[in-house]
């Protein structure tokens, strides 16, 4: 389970990583490898950085296509319109999304969506942390499909400041 303390260095570490990331919406996977790649050299928190699909309300939000296998290969993969999410998963399933709200309430996204999520959330949130059963209390619904694992994550960490996404 994880504590109260660990809870509180969970938030500094995604207000951080949401503050310095450029505000690009789609950045889900270098958003939450990053935050991996930080949970791990600062905590003992144990975590899984987890792809999948998400719905709110009944509508898809992020659908998945399979992506660890690509990232496994180490061939260049065109992330941009990999067509799927990712989050971390901490011990006792909670699910840290640090990218949710940069392409929910980006202009991306149809203000079907955005009004979704308006229900719950202000547009200046920052990230979303949360457990299953309270977010399904607000109709929002995380699927897993893969779990990624280092090899896959370093791989994806080493792509951020080649794309530019961190501020320096």
């Amino acid at each position: 389970m994880t504590t109260q303390e660990q809870m509180s260095e969970i938030v500094d570490l995604m207000d951080g990583l949401c503050r310095g990331f450029k505000p690009v919406p789609g950045a889900c996977l270098y958003m939450s490898a990053l935050l991996a790649g930080t949970i791990s050299d600062t905590t003992d928190i144990e975590f899984q950085v987890v792809t999948g699909s998400m719905s709110a309300s009944g509508k898809s939000i992020f659908k998945h296509t399979p992506i660890k296998e690509s990232l496994s290969s180490g061939k260049d993969v065109n992330l941009p319109v990999w067509d799927g999410h990712c989050w971390v998963k901490l011990k006792g399933d909670i699910i840290c999304d640090p990218s949710l709200f940069k392409t929910i309430f980006s202009p991306l996204a149809s203000e079907n969506i955005k009004s979704i999520f308006r229900q719950h959330f202000k547009e200046t949130t920052l990230y979303l942390i949360g457990q299953p059963h309270r977010l399904a209390d607000k109709h929002i619904y995380y699927e897993e499909k893969e779990i990624l694992q280092t090899k896959e994550i370093d791989f994806i960490i080493g792509n951020i400041q080649r794309l530019g996404l961190w501020h320096s």
